[in-house]
């Protein structure tokens, strides 16, 4: 008997395929009681079904009476698609794998070109880009 609860398991490796076949073969399991999703190229998180980004946002959404229409959501990797599929707007950092872009309802630039304060300006507030003024 362990004196610890676990979390959440992370699997590595190098073999990037590999790993993502084995959050393919989780996730085939039809086993409601975990969630095993990619948090980048060489890890596999394992939690509780619960225990996602996703159920963050939809637990966020009941606790301060935000309907998950007006949330939008912004990341770069497989755990923040998850959030995605419950908010209203999912915005993919320009850098996110190609994955991630394509359950985003928006693609911003990546996070080495402020693609946040872009996301923010063009996704959420509606303002235009400027053009740079020539000098």
């Amino acid at each position: 008997m362990s004196l610890f609860q676990v979390l959440k398991l992370v699997g590595v490796s190098d073999d990037y395929d590999k790993v993502a076949h084995a959050e393919s073969q989780l996730d085939s399991l039809c086993c409601i009681a975990i969630s095993a999703t990619r948090s980048s190229n060489y890890y596999i998180d394992v939690t509780h079904a619960d225990a996602n980004k996703g159920q963050v946002v939809a637990t966020l959404s009941e606790m301060l009476n935000v309907p998950r229409w007006q949330i939008a959501t912004i990341g770069d990797m497989m755990t923040d698609a998850l959030m995605f599929r419950v908010s209203g707007v999912g915005i993919a950092m320009g850098n996110a794998l190609d994955e991630v872009k394509k359950q985003a309802t928006y693609v911003t630039k990546s996070n080495e070109e402020e693609g946040f304060a872009y996301a923010m300006d063009q996704f959420i507030l509606g303002r235009r880009e400027l053009p740079t003024a020539a000098h």
